[in-house]
């Protein structure tokens, strides 16, 4: 089902696979490189067997670069750190993957049908109900839909990445409000937004000059 949402989506172990393989072909190791990724911090891709948490133990030393919605929000301040901190001829290996989670819409039945499926929310550990995945994103279109003109970005409201992805949302609520499946398209609209954010920083010749850089950039998707 969950190519229903995501055509083309792979399974989280052949993606390592695949990854680790083509790393390797590019002589790639833990020698010689340095891991960052930019992932939401929602527990549900922090865990033990998730794709930031596997290739960590391919790649020499990891940094988390994302917030809320794996926005990363370290910004060049974060990226300039990291790179400083690369081997002579080393690599840069970044990961970039915002979340949306499919699951079935009850719990403890063993047999579903294609309409128990639904994108966007994701039943946690020892929780009956459903919770919206990407949370963060979410509940910012929830809240942006409901606007009457862009939100004002206050620096000292405490909230700072909630607002900036409001402030995401309402810019494209309306591209969201004309999609079939909405949790979908938001998360459509995340990947873009960081695919742009991360390329703008590593496009500066003064930040990352003299390094190689691997970016794998896509979606992950929470059953």
């Amino acid at each position: 089902m969950v190519r229903k949402y995501f055509p083309g989506a792979m399974r989280n172990d052949d993606t390592i696979k695949a990854v680790v393989s083509i790393a390797e072909g590019l002589g790639i190791s833990k020698a010689n490189s340095l891991f960052a990724y930019s992932v939401c911090q929602e527990e549900i891709n922090q865990g033990v067997g998730s794709l930031a948490n596997v290739l960590q133990t391919n790649f020499c030393y990891s940094v988390s670069l994302a917030g809320l919605a794996g926005i990363p929000f370290s910004g060049k301040t974060g990226f300039s750190t990291f790179a400083s901190q690369v081997p002579e001829d080393g690599v840069i290996f970044i990961l970039f993957a915002p979340h949306c989670a499919v699951s079935t819409k009850t719990v403890g039945s063993s047999h579903h049908d294609q309409d128990d499926y639904i994108c966007g929310y994701y039943h946690h550990c020892n929780e009956k109900k459903l919770s919206p995945a990407c949370g963060a994103a979410l509940e910012a279109y929830k809240a942006a839909k409901e606007m009457k003109e862009q939100p004002l970005f206050d620096l000292f409201s405490r909230d700072v990445e909630m607002d900036y992805i409001k402030r995401l949302c309402y810019d494209n609520k309306e591209r969201i409000a004309a999609a079939n499946n909405q949790p979908a398209e938001i998360t459509n609209v995340m990947y873009e937004h960081i695919h742009d954010y991360i390329m703008r920083i590593v496009d500066n010749q003064n930040l990352v000059q003299h390094r190689k850089i691997v970016i794998m950039g896509g979606i992950q998707i929470n059953v």
